[in-house]
């Protein structure tokens, strides 16, 4: 939620294809959402330059999944390595779709406050900043949506 408040501009892109496909849905391969795919392997990265669409080729309504956000890789091990990737990776892909989807489609939301930054060290660690708050309201001008 943090990268969709500083980069609104994919808001409608990615809520155009949650309409188009139908939604996220558990036990189904959800791979009708090269968008959204992109959108949250991206957010995993640790690059300070941001394009929430560098995972998926950009032909329009036919944008295609160039890397799954499930899918390990050397260049990107987030689910570990990938002789040994985590075996939960698509449940744990899925519900983060499912959660997100449920946002974008249901809420506008907006950072309480713009100059508090994501998170802080805390010794080796990195932990969410207790500063970072969102106001968030019911969306006016849809039905309600269950992607």
């Amino acid at each position: 939620m943090y990268t969709l408040c500083k980069h609104p501009e994919y808001l409608q892109p990615l809520r155009d294809e949650l309409l188009q496909s139908g939604g996220v849905h558990l036990n189904h391969q959800n791979n009708d959402l090269p968008l959204l795919d992109s959108f949250l392997k991206e957010t995993g990265r640790l690059n300070p330059t941001f394009h929430g669409f560098r995972f998926a080729s950009q032909g329009g309504d036919n944008a295609k999944s160039e890397s799954r956000f499930s899918h390990p890789s050397w260049r990107f091990p987030f689910w570990g390595s990938v002789k040994q990737a985590c075996p939960a990776r698509f449940y744990v892909a899925d519900m983060s779709k499912m959660i997100i989807a449920h946002f974008i489609m249901n809420y506008d939301f907006k950072l309480a406050r713009d100059n508090v930054p994501i998170s802080f060290a805390w010794g080796p660690l990195r932990i969410p900043h207790p500063r970072m708050a969102f106001h968030v309201r019911k969306r006016e001008d849809t039905k309600h949506h269950e992607p």
